[in-house]
């Protein structure tokens, strides 16, 4: 017996850098979830070893939690994947050296993340464009991200972005930046706050 048709699941790069094993291993979960409506196969590695993948434009994804140890052959690695159309989705949490991941960059991918600040009261999440297949999964009802709380959150600033999502205070918790011919999503926050 064989199977007809078998389709090679989209695979998505977990990368992570010090501290960041237990934010990577629920959002490992979390896409695994997904399994039965989407098929996504996760890998995992280490930002010091982002530039060790022989092909990162093969993934549809990369989902950087942590910088730790990142160089300027990784950084220019995830430029080059984003450029040929594999997304990238930064988490602006506690293990991201924002300074030296956005230094690293490469000018033509203008991601800024500012510093963290903890809010005097949790804020809550809005979708601000529903229609926007990063809320897909949540259907008919993209309200229940008002029922997340955030205690640290990042600068994350609006120029040259779309906003997907905005805390309750009104500054960008998501945004999603184009770059030749990939798009980059960024949290203002970690997935373990």
């Amino acid at each position: 017996y064989f199977v007809l048709d078998a389709r090679a699941r989209p695979r998505v790069l977990l990368v992570t850098g010090d501290g960041a094993a237990s934010a990577a291993f629920y959002m490992g979960k979390a896409i695994e979830a997904t399994e039965a409506q989407s098929g996504f196969a996760v890998d995992r590695t280490t930002a010091d070893q982002v530039d060790d993948r022989p092909d990162l434009s093969s993934y549809a994804a990369v989902v950087v939690l942590g910088s730790g140890g990142l160089d300027k052959r990784g950084a220019d690695a995830l430029a080059d994947a984003t450029s040929r159309g594999t997304g990238l989705v930064v988490v602006a949490g506690p293990t991201i050296d924002a300074t030296r991941f956005t230094s690293l960059l490469p000018p033509s991918l203008p991601i800024t993340i500012g510093p963290r600040s903890s809010p005097e009261v949790p804020l809550s999440l809005a979708a601000t464009d529903v229609r926007h297949p990063v809320f897909a999964a949540l259907g008919s009802e993209p309200g229940l991200l008002g029922s997340v709380r955030f205690v640290q959150i990042a600068s994350v600033p609006d120029r040259d972005a779309s906003v997907l999502a905005r805390f309750s205070n009104g500054t960008p918790a998501l945004v999603e930046l184009r770059h030749q011919g990939g798009r980059v999503l960024v949290l203002a926050s970690d997935v373990a706050n």
